[in-house]
């Protein structure tokens, strides 16, 4: 492989990576914080009904005040993931990645689950989607693994 391909592989990696961890993260605070602008206000990733009844992803959904502050704590734990992720110490660091790799299986396992419950082409491009964004988690916990990466 050339030198120029490794190099934009890794820029799409480390990108895919990040990018994944900022939005998820973000999402999660918003579903946190959404429940002080309503009292009310459900919150998730992703629902579907079949046969009439309604099924939606695991720890990803909010629908009480406690679940809509377990989201904010969510979104503290991939955000304090992605801090010691980058950091100097090996093992800070790889815990940083451990934690970022468990919230992107979180969303994989759900989308999986989800193809198995009704397998329609948006749930097939979404689970494709997330299961190259965890790809791209765990190829960045590879590289950023080593005391050398630092």
């Amino acid at each position: 492989m050339s030198r120029v391909l490794i190099k934009a592989a890794r820029v799409v990696v480390l990108g895919g990576a990040w990018f994944f961890a900022v939005a998820s993260g973000l999402y999660a605070a918003g579903a946190g914080a959404s429940q002080l602008i309503g009292p009310n206000t459900s919150s998730t990733l992703y629902g579907t009904y079949v046969e009439g009844e309604r099924y939606e992803a695991v720890k990803l959904t909010y629908d009480t005040a406690a679940e809509h502050l377990f989201a904010g704590v969510q979104a503290l734990f991939v955000f304090g993931c992605l801090v010691l992720s980058t950091g100097r110490r090996l093992a800070l660091r790889r815990i940083g990645h451990l934690g970022l790799i468990v919230w992107a299986g979180l969303w994989l396992g759900n989308m999986i689950r989800f193809l198995f419950i009704e397998e329609v082409w948006i749930t097939v491009v979404t689970t494709a989607v997330i299961a190259f964004l965890f790809a791209c988690t765990v190829l960045r916990a590879v590289i950023g693994w080593t005391p050398r990466s630092a």
